[in-house]
């Protein structure tokens, strides 16, 4: 498999390899790599996560916003959800992923896709995908918690040109 490293984003067929290491990682990692792609929040973001930040009657958790960004509440899929309520009843602590430090996941996620930010290409992938989903740049701009949408517009720099040729042809 050939990484397209230039991309700030993970292509579908690198996600797909990604999901299947990180199902493969302990479960703190794991857990934590489903959190990064499943919502865009930045690594320090899913480091900080406290059990407070999880939202048990809305299956989600509260972002508070880091570099001047907004604070948001993301929306998880209900098995990702309580696997880190899990997670937070084991730590009985102030952090959701106590055993996880910056060092310890850059080195786990470099063997999946090894490259200069290769953590941070999960938010990018995040936002593509969402973007790609949604058509709605606003929706992307809230997830992500800019303050900013030329800032979001970074984000979904995607190789559009299949998309213009779709709408320059007609089909």
């Amino acid at each position: 498999m050939t990484y397209h490293l230039g991309n700030k984003y993970l292509t579908t067929e690198e996600e797909q390899l990604a999901i299947k290491a990180i199902l493969t990682m302990p479960e703190e990692l794991r857990v934590y790599f489903q959190l990064l792609l499943a919502t865009g929040i930045r690594e320090t973001e899913g480091l900080d996560l406290s059990p407070s930040q999880l939202i048990k009657d809305r299956c989600s958790v509260h972002v508070f916003g880091i570099k001047g960004s907004n604070d948001r509440e993301v929306p998880l899929e209900r098995i990702l959800f309580n696997d880190l309520l899990k997670l937070a009843e084991e730590s009985q602590g102030s952090l959701v992923f106590p055993n996880l430090y910056q060092r310890l996941v850059c080195r786990a996620w470099h063997k999946v896709r090894p490259c200069q930010k290769p953590i941070h290409s999960l938010r990018h992938t995040f936002a593509v995908n969402l973007y790609r989903r949604s058509r709605d740049i606003k929706l992307v701009q809230y997830a992500l918690g800019h303050k900013s949408l030329n800032n979001t517009l970074i984000y979904t720099e995607i190789d559009q040109s299949a998309d213009l040729a779709k709408v320059l042809r007609g089909s």
